[in-house]
């Protein structure tokens, strides 16, 4: 396949011609990953809709969608998120009020001090698998009971549907995380 010429020129550091490839060159990691996430939603739509899977067993990203819309309006879900972002926030709050001081008394050291916001990301992430595996086995409310629930009634959309609102909080606190790292790294030391 042969690179076109405004991409070639942009390899060798001049600038491309076209507006389009430009945006390309900028954008190049989001439309590498938005376009493979379109894909596969395209690919898993067409699996699910022409019947070879049983949809018992997998639903289809319309039918989450709309699984997602018809919970979005119901009482009993807004209670799962509540009873669940309440079990991560004390949780990982509490796990913050003991790492967080142990960290700055750790940080003497100066290669200790850099690990913290690495720290605060692996302990929302095993945080929020701590509040679905506990709701999952051990819960009468909660995303994760909804999630076991519609599992064992095989609801497939909303299965999915719960581990999307799972993966999606997921994101969002890491890349809450990242901005605040971001902050602090203006006045951080480099390394030698």
């Amino acid at each position: 396949m042969a690179i076109p010429a405004n991409l070639e020129l942009a390899a060798h550091g001049e600038r491309p011609r076209s507006s389009l490839a430009r945006f390309y060159l900028e954008h190049e990691r989001l439309a590498i990953g938005g376009g493979t996430l379109v894909a596969v939603l395209l690919l898993w739509e067409a699996l699910g809709r022409s019947g070879l899977v049983d949809p018992l067993f997998i639903s289809f990203p319309t039918q989450v969608a709309q699984a997602g819309w018809q919970l979005s309006h119901d009482r009993d879900f807004w209670n799962d998120v509540e009873v669940s972002a309440s079990e991560f926030i004390l949780g990982y709050g509490a796990a913050l009020a003991l790492a967080i001081p142990l960290g700055l008394a750790v940080g003497l050291s100066k290669r200790l001090q850099y690990m913290i916001f690495t720290g605060l990301k692996y302990g929302a992430g095993r945080a929020l698998l701590g509040v679905v595996v506990g709701e999952l086995y051990a819960s009468t409310a909660g995303l994760g009971h909804m999630i076991a629930d519609a599992g064992n009634t095989f609801q497939t959309d909303i299965v999915f549907f719960g581990v999307l609102v799972f993966m999606a909080t997921g994101l969002i606190v890491v890349a809450l995380l990242d901005a605040v790292e971001r902050q602090f790294e203006k006045w951080r030391p480099h390394p030698r």
